[in-house]
């Protein structure tokens, strides 16, 4: 081997050897919320704790000695305003379970939480879910519209639809929204069959009757009755 090359190899190997022993790039700890890095596992924490900390324990929900009466296992949605009141619902899980079962995601989701009534109409209907009227971002989401022989009077739970008019002026149902709900506070009979029922109310329809549009929800939370 010539002179040249036998400094080159030795050269190679003594960076080769450099980096092992300096163990190479140092770890970085990275945020999993936002991707920042940090130099350390402590670093980390502090971050966390003060820019990602985490939600206080949720308040546990009650049911109404109404809502107990109902037989176990019935699943009921607690609708809590932010100033007060409280609206109790059973869901028809069984009956609808496409329609029910979505609406359950979407409050385990606390989906609901901070949103409000946008449309109220008295002795008629409140309909809330657009985040958009608090300044969320839009949904466009639909869901497959079940088959129901329910008729709609007071204290119905549905989901909105799309409408629209065709040439002769009639209404013409499209889409079933998969996040806007309403409840109804009179009868609403011209609603069948075009919409489904998917729950009715326990208690609150007092609560329901003086609900204002931009009442906010609190928080909407879906419970089974218990056995006795």
């Amino acid at each position: 081997m010539n002179t040249n090359a036998f400094l080159t190899v030795t050269a190679i190997s003594a960076s080769l050897l450099g980096l092992i022993g300096c163990g190479g790039p140092a770890e970085k700890f990275i945020c999993g919320d936002c991707g920042a890095e940090f130099d350390s596992e402590e670093e980390l924490d502090a971050h966390m704790k003060e820019t990602h900390p985490p939600e206080p324990p949720d308040e546990p929900v009650t049911l109404s000695d109404e809502a107990m009466e109902l037989p176990a296992g019935t699943t009921v949605a607690v609708l809590e305003l932010e100033k007060g009141g409280v609206i109790e619902f059973e869901l028809l899980t069984e009956e609808t379970p496409e329609t029910a079962g979505n609406f359950v995601t979407l409050c385990d989701e606390k989906f609901y939480d901070g949103l409000a009534f946008h449309r109220v109409v008295k002795g008629f209907v409140i309909q809330a879910g657009d985040p958009t009227f608090v300044g969320g971002e839009p949904v466009d989401v639909t869901i497959p519209e079940e088959p129901d022989a329910r008729k709609f009077k007071r204290g119905a739970v549905s989901m909105a639809r799309m409408a629209t008019e065709d040439e002769s002026g009639n209404t013409v149902y499209g889409g079933t929204s998969g996040n806007e709900f309403f409840i109804t506070t009179g009868e609403a009979s011209h609603l069948d069959p075009d919409f489904c029922v998917f729950g009715w109310v326990i208690t609150g329809m007092d609560t329901a009757d003086i609900v204002a549009q931009g009442t906010i929800i609190k928080r909407i939370r879906v419970i089974e009755v218990p056995p006795e």
